[in-house]
């Protein structure tokens, strides 16, 4: 409800940029709202063209990131690797390495559905690395966590209860 009261009232004061924003932001919401996946679609997809208009990079890349997520969970894996790709070219370019780091946790996510446990491994082996320069602690923990179930799908239990248990946020 207050997202589309905000969308309202970016509409009628013509703010473009903050409608961009707006949607972007209902579109993650309805991104974790089970059946509501096709809207947030909707929402992502016109934020993310707009977001070029405006010349937003940070929303474009944000937004691309959760296409690219969206398209994950959906299993429409060539269209998620699209859209990360895009959002990791775009941060990689603002120089925003956590950003970079948990897109790339994404996309060694995407390889270990893919069933490439060797891209899955690179992928989150770099992810760790840039979000622990980064500090940034929750994002550290999800790429360790994700790294995990490279060790599951690997048979290596072992691992994966240390990556697990260093994963841990204090």
């Amino acid at each position: 409800a207050c997202y589309s009261s905000a969308l309202d009232l970016a509409r009628s004061l013509g703010d473009i940029w903050e409608e961009v924003r707006v949607r972007s932001k209902m579109g993650s919401l309805c991104s974790f709202i089970a059946g509501r996946e096709e809207e947030a679609r909707k929402h992502f997809e016109w934020a993310w063209e707009r977001s070029r208009e405006v010349g937003d990079s940070f929303i474009e890349a944000g937004t691309a990131y959760n296409l690219g997520r969206l398209n994950l969970n959906l299993g429409f894996l060539d269209e998620a690797a699209r859209f990360l790709q895009r959002a990791l070219t775009s941060f990689r370019a603002m120089g925003n390495q956590g950003s970079v780091g948990f897109v790339r946790t994404s996309r060694g996510l995407l390889e270990l559905e893919r069933g490439d446990f060797t891209a899955a491994r690179q992928e989150l082996t770099e992810a760790v690395r840039l979000l622990r320069a980064a500090d940034h602690r929750l994002a550290l923990s999800y790429a360790q966590a994700t790294d995990a179930l490279v060790d599951l799908a690997l048979g290596d239990i072992p691992a994966a209860r240390a990556q697990v248990k260093e994963s841990l946020v204090p």
